[in-house]
């Protein structure tokens, strides 16, 4: 029926009028069901059936009377039912449903503005519920809510699970009511594109995506798909992270490793293609050595490069866009030498005082020439005694043309192209101070261990069994006469203790403790410590004649029978002492500067002046010597050196524990064989202090003035003294060699004592 009053007149057949008029669209008063009627007739309900049998009538004579014409059905908004104009069938209803004004369902609206807010018209027009079914009478609007799991990796592009959870106000799920994504900005591949919540009123959908970043996705639910509910917004993305591993140094230049790493929400991605790349572009060549992740998500590549510097590395993933990330800045340079610069002495701090890894040519070094140079240095202020300060050094990064030598060109074994450069760290004076290392300045500190250096190899390397372990780049290697090994620069770089050598030191100290064997002398004691004239040191019998020695200090002690007396000696510069001390002087090798040795000794002072008089004194020759000072098994007399030049820097390496000033030092053992007892024991001629101690030495046969070694420590294992005169190696050799009468010399070696301030024990024994 349409919009206007309804009136059928024709010519030849009269029909009564009734009219059926509709209101402008009021909404009428709700059915049970919910619905809102939108129709109302004019007339009374009886009037209205009589009208309709008399159209009814009406249409009938029309088709069978008139000029003969057929008859043409209107059935214009009609779905089912007669029309009104022929009363032919429109249509039936399908599914049990009443056919009701032309419309399937009851005809109860057209528009969803005929039903309520929780409704809308369906096809069927009839007002139903928008989401769900009908509950307790009528509709209740819905709510929903979405929930994302976490961004995953995987087949070169992000995916996520969003779920739409859609309930009644009270929280009642929702089953069946149709959902849909939409997302800003749009993601095109959302599957499935539509569905249906489940019976716990759910249901997901997965998100995929080939940019990374942040999306918004809000529900579309109901009939007809609506937005509904909060946007939920979902970073696409994924953990990516890079890791530097060591920097290896070859020729030219350094490879770097980097390992970078992939994981998503559910932890390590594998099968994953990352690419890297530098900041510094074609300087530093990138190369992936897997083609994608592994199972730990792990990928890892190569970085070569010639070029020191700063370098930052970008990681990406393959088909994604805007996924990256970018490393902490990665420092290209040489390598890095740390330690502690210590300073022992009380007194003659050199300032001002550097630290610096020089090149050195070791070879020329053991010619006898200092070939040295500055690679760095830097300043270690106002030093502080018995302080300690760190420093650290960089080696470079690819040592200058001017570093490298050949190390024995005359070796058959070393190859013609083979070349090294080598470092080491050491103190220096800056005498002239110009901030670098020259001629004019003084070596006063070394490496603990002087022997390790830093060396870079180039070049064909030599055969392994000529230097094992040698690789091209950067290493240590520990240099010795008798072999040369190489050690990895990990666990290395940062060990290098220095300590303060080389430096005036116009007084030391001399301490110990004395034992009294039997009942103490009478007469009072004292201990003292003298210098010896260089021209008696071989005759011991006459360093106690007058004029062979220089009493530098005394102290009176009170000894008591088998009792432990200390004694301290505070040691002047001998020149305070007595001017003409020269004289106890004595240049012990070409180059060296003038040294003396000393020796400390407790006497009874028989004639109480308070001094020591000379044995061969015809006015007084009462004083006593009661003993010497007993110093470490293996070392005969101990020298406390006292330095009046400047060693020259060719020398300074070799010996930079010596010091202007005093000096610890211990001369060797020389002990008579009395008895070959078997290969591995022989007997001495005297006793020594047994204790142990592992000893170097080798053995001589002097007669008619020549000396000929029979033995040397470079065949024989380290013995030790046992039982006091008998000394044991456990390689054996002396049988069929050694002879009675033979000597025994203990290696000499500069004590890695406390310098200058001796607290190591240096005991007396009086008898």
């Amino acid at each position: 029926m349409s919009d206007e009053n309804y009136t059928e007149n024709r010519k030849d057949t009269a029909v009564s009028r009734m009219d059926i008029a509709k209101r402008d669209r009021p909404r009428g008063p709700r059915s049970p069901r919910g619905r809102a009627r939108g129709w109302t007739a004019t007339k009374a309900p009886t009037v209205s059936l009589l009208g309709m049998l008399l159209l009814a009538l009406a249409a009938t004579g029309l088709a069978a009377c008139g000029s003969g014409s057929s008859c043409v059905p209107d059935c214009t908004g009609r779905a089912c039912g007669p029309d009104p104009v022929c009363g032919q069938s429109c249509g039936s209803c399908t599914g049990g449903a009443e056919c009701r004004d032309g419309v399937c369902g009851g005809g109860t609206c057209q528009t969803d503005a005929d039903c309520g807010p929780d409704e809308n018209c369906s096809g069927t027009g009839e007002c139903q519920c928008r989401y769900g079914s009908c509950q307790t009478g009528c509709c209740h609007p819905a709510q929903a809510v979405l929930q994302a799991g976490g961004v995953l990796l995987a087949d070169g592009a992000l995916s996520v699970e969003i779920t739409v959870a859609v309930s009644s106000q009270d929280g009642t799920p929702l089953a069946g009511v149709p959902v849909a994504l939409e997302s800003d900005p749009v993601i095109s591949d959302i599957q499935p594109a539509e569905g249906a919540t489940l019976a716990d009123g759910r249901f997901t959908f997965t998100a995929r995506a080939n940019v990374a970043g942040g999306v918004g996705f809000t529900a579309k639910a109901g009939k007809p798909l609506e937005p509904l509910g909060q946007q939920l917004q979902v970073m696409f993305g994924a953990n990516l992270e890079v890791a530097f591993g060591e920097l290896h140094y070859v020729y030219p230049g350094a490879l770097l490793e980097i390992t970078a790493t992939a994981q998503d929400a559910a932890g390590p991605v594998g099968g994953v293609a990352l690419a890297l790349e530098s900041s510094r572009g074609a300087t530093d060549r990138v190369a992936a050595l897997t083609e994608k992740t592994g199972d730990d998500g792990k990928m890892r590549f190569v970085v070569q490069t010639e070029e020191s510097g700063p370098a930052v590395f970008s990681l990406s993933v393959a088909g994604i866009s805007a996924l990256a990330v970018s490393s902490e800045p990665y420092l290209f340079g040489g390598p890095r030498l740390s330690g502690l610069v210590g300073f022992p002495q009380p007194d003659g701090l050199p300032t001002p005082t550097r630290v610096a890894l020089a090149w050195i040519n070791r070879p020329a070094l053991e010619a006898g020439t200092l070939a040295a140079r500055e690679a760095t240095s830097i300043s270690l202020g106002e030093l502080v005694p018995e302080d300690q300060v760190p420093f650290a050094l960089e080696a470079p990064f690819v040592p200058p043309e001017t570093d490298f030598y050949r190390p024995a060109p005359s070796d058959p074994t070393l190859p013609a192209t083979f070349e090294i450069a080598t470092y080491a760290p050491l103190l220096y004076a800056d005498v002239d101070g110009s901030g670098s290392f020259s001629a004019t300045d003084k070596i006063v500190g070394w490496r603990e261990d002087r022997d390790l250096m830093l060396l870079y190899a180039r070049g064909e390397l030599p055969p392994e069994a000529v230097i094992p372990g040698l690789v091209p780049g950067y290493q240590f290697i520990r240099w010795t006469d008798e072999e040369k090994t190489i050690l990895p620069l990990a666990g290395h770089l940062d060990d290098h203790p220095l300590w303060l050598r080389g430096a005036d030191c116009p007084s030391a100290t001399l301490r110990g403790s004395i034992r009294c064997i039997g009942a103490p002398p009478a007469q009072p004691t004292y201990a003292c410590a003298m210098m010896i004239a260089p021209s008696v040191l071989d005759n011991v019998a006459v360093w106690w004649n007058r004029g062979n020695q220089l009493i530098l200090a005394c102290q009176r002690v009170t000894l008591a029978a088998d009792q432990e007396t200390p004694y301290q000696l505070v040691l002047p510069a001998p020149a305070t002492v007595d001017p003409g001390y020269t004289a106890f002087l004595a240049r012990p090798a070409a180059g060296w500067p003038l040294v003396g040795a000393l020796m400390g000794f407790v006497f009874a002072d028989a004639d109480a002046d308070g001094a020591y008089t000379n044995m061969d004194d015809n006015i007084n020759t009462g004083d006593r010597l009661l003993g010497v000072a007993d110093f470490p098994l293996g070392y005969g007399i101990p020298w406390l050196e006292w330095v009046q030049e400047a060693i020259p820097l060719a020398l300074q390496f070799a010996y930079q524990d010596v010091n202007r000033g005093y000096n610890l030092a211990l001369a060797p053992l020389d002990v008579g064989i009395q008895t070959v007892v078997d290969d591995y024991t022989l007997e001495l001629a005297r006793n020594l202090n047994p204790g142990g101690r592992d000893l170097c030495f080798r053995i001589v046969r002097r007669a008619s003035g020549t000396q000929t070694e029979i033995m040397r420590g470079d065949d024989l294992a380290t013995g030790s003294v046992t039982a006091g005169n008998r000394v044991t190696s456990a390689a054996g050799g002396f049988a069929g060699r050694v002879q009675p009468n033979d000597r025994l010399i203990f290696c000499n070696q500069i004590e890695k004592t406390t310098f200058f301030d001796l607290d190591t024990d240096y005991p007396m024994t009086a008898r």
